[in-house]
C-alpha cells in the first residue's frame, strides 16, 4: 500500500501463511524509529521507538502494533511475558495495540484470565471495553505502561470496511512539541515556466496515440479517457523534471511567555477589524481598528510588564540572572562583568592606588 506523500508506511511481511503481517502509517514529523524484527513464533509484533531531540535524558516511548492468530496459546503466554518485560526494561512509556484474538470480556475463558492476570503483573492498564468485532467479542486491545490513554473511542462497525471496528485514543506527552508540518511545493520560476511552454510540443509530439488530423467524433469514451489521462501524465512528468516537487518543512514560530490566552483574542479582534476596513474603506472601520490595535498593544505591553516583574522578583537573590535580564531586556550585548579599561596602564597609577589624570 502506498501511503500519501506525508506519511511513511513500516510493515514487517509474514514469513508463512497467509495475510500480510503488521504495519503502522505515521507522519513525517513524527521521530518514529522502527526497531529490529523480533522473532516469536506464537505472535508477529513491530516496535517503533518514539523520540524528539528536546528530550535529552527522557527514554523514547515504545509503541507496539502485534497480532496474534487464533488457536493453542501455551507458548504464547510464555513468549508475551517475555515480550513485555524486556519492553519495560528498554522504555518506561509503553503503548501496544493490535487484533489479540482473546475474548477479554469472556470471564471465565482461560486464556483471557491468563492473559489479564499477565498484563497486570507486570503493570500494564487494558484500556477497550467494548466489542471490536462483528461477533460482539473484545478481541482489539490497547496496553499501556507508564503513560494514560484519553478519549477512546470504538467506532460502530462498517460492514465494508473490516469485520473489527476503528479504535481511537489520545495520549500526551510532556514536554513534547512537533518539529513542524511538512508540505510540497514546487517552484514556478519565470525561466521555468517558459521552459515548459517550449517543451509542450514536443511532448505532444512524443504521443503517437495522438492523432490531430483525426475527428474527435472517432474516438470511444475509453480511448478518449485514455488520451487525456497519457497526455496529463506525460505533462507531469515533464514538469517534474523542470520543476522538481520538494519537501518542505515548516517550523512552528516558538511564542514569546507572555503571549497568552487574552493577548491572543485581542489580535484576533484586531486583524478581524482590519480586514473588514481594508474590504469597506469605510473611516468608521479604520477607527475600530486602530483602537482595537491600541487595546492588543497595550495588553501585550502589561503582559509582557507583569512577566518580567514576576521574574525578577522570583529571582531577586541571584543578582547574575538579574543583571543579564537587565541586559536583555536593554539589548546590551557587552559584558555584564567589571574590568579595567584596556587604555589604562599599570605606570598611570601612583603608590597610593589613584590614577593620575
Amino acid at each position: 500500500m502506498n501511503p500519501p506523500p506525508s506519511h511513511i508506511n513500516t510493515h514487517i511481511p509474514r514469513g508463512t501463511g497467509r495475510g500480510g503481517g503488521v504495519a503502522a502509517i505515521y507522519d513525517l514529523s513524527v521521530l518514529m524509529d522502527p526497531k529490529p524484527k523480533l522473532n516469536y513464533n506464537s505472535f508477529e509484533s513491530l516496535v517503533l521507538s518514539l523520540s524528539h531531540p528536546n528530550w535529552k535524558t527522557l527514554q523514547p516511548v515504545l509503541f507496539v502494533i502485534v497480532y496474534r492468530a487464533p488457536g493453542p496459546y501455551s507458548d504464547f503466554i510464555s513468549e508475551f511475558s517475555e515480550f513485555l518485560s524486556s519492553l519495560v526494561l528498554k522504555s518506561d512509556k509503553v503503548i501496544i495495540v493490535g487484533d489479540f484474538n482473546i475474548h477479554v470480556d469472556v470471564n471465565n475463558d482461560s486464556l483471557s484470565n491468563a492473559f489479564i492476570s499477565l498484563i497486570d503483573s507486570i503493570g500494564f492498564c487494558q484500556s477497550v471495553n467494548k466489542p471490536t468485532h462483528c461477533f460482539n467479542h473484545t478481541l482489539d486491545l490497547v496496553l499501556s505502561y507508564g503513560i494514560d490513554i484519553e478519549h477512546l473511542i470504538v467506532f460502530p462497525h462498517n460492514p465494508f470496511l473490516s469485520d473489527h471496528y476503528l479504535i481511537t485514543f489520545e495520549f500526551i506527552l510532556l514536554d513534547y512539541k512537533p518539529l513542524g508540518k511538512t508540505f510540497y511545493s514546487r517552484c514556478l520560476s519565470d525561466s521555468a515556466v517558459a521552459k515548459f511552454k517550449e517543451e509542450i510540443p514536443s511532448v505532444f509530439n512524443s504521443m503517437q496515440c495522438l492523432n490531430l488530423t483525426e475527428s474527435y467524433n472517432n474516438f470511444s469514451p475509453s480511448e478518449i479517457d485514455n488520451l487525456v489521462d497519457s497526455a496529463a501524465g506525460s505533462l507531469r512528468s515533464t514538469l517534474d523534471s523542470i520543476a522538481p516537487i520538494k519537501r518542505k518543512l515548516l517550523k512552528h514560530r516558538r511564542l514569546a511567555p507572555w503571549y497568552n490566552h487574552q493577548t491572543r483574542q485581542l489580535k484576533q479582534i484586531a486583524r478581524k477589524s482590519e480586514r473588514k476596513w481594508r474590504s469597506s474603506k469605510l473611516s468608521e472601520y479604520r477607527s475600530i481598528w486602530q483602537d482595537n490595535l491600541k487595546t492588543y498593544r497595550k495588553a501585550l505591553r502589561n503582559a509582557r510588564g507583569a512577566y518580567y516583574s514576576a521574574l525578577i522578583e522570583e529571582n531577586k537573590n541571584n543578582p547574575r540572572f538579574l543583571f543579564s535580564t537587565v541586559a536583555r531586556l536593554t539589548e546590551s550585548h557587552s559584558s555584564i562583568e567589571p574590568h579595567i579599561p584596556i587604555n589604562l596602564r599599570s605606570n598611570e597609577s601612583n603608590g597610593k592606588g589613584k590614577v593620575n589624570n
